[in-house]
């Protein structure tokens, strides 16, 4: 075994495929997550999206950390129009869906 190969350096086969499952999965949590609690008056989450994007980096050690950036990606497409318009708190104003962004 080589002494300079690292956990990032073997990664697991099809991890486009798992990186879409779970940037599908991010969205889909927070989707529901608007649905279910978008009349409260709560911080957006979005900003927690984008500490998990900030995050991901740090995590390079690790052949993981594209699922937590593609996890954190599909959470902030949840809450796509909150975070172009900066919305950091209050209660979700648009129609609740499942599809589509607020």
């Amino acid at each position: 075994m080589d002494w300079k190969l690292v956990d990032r350096d073997v990664l697991p086969r099809y991890i486009w495929f798992w990186m879409l499952v779970v940037g599908f999965l991010g969205y889909a949590i927070g989707r529901i997550g608007s649905i279910l609690w978008g009349y409260m008056d709560i911080m957006h989450h979005w900003v927690p999206a984008i500490f998990i994007i900030g995050i991901s980096p740090f995590l390079q050690k690790h052949w993981w950390w594209v699922l937590v950036l593609a996890f954190g990606i599909g959470f902030l497409i949840s809450d796509l129009d909150d975070f172009i318009n900066l919305r950091f708190w209050g209660v979700d104003t648009a129609e609740p869906r499942f599809w589509g962004v607020d």
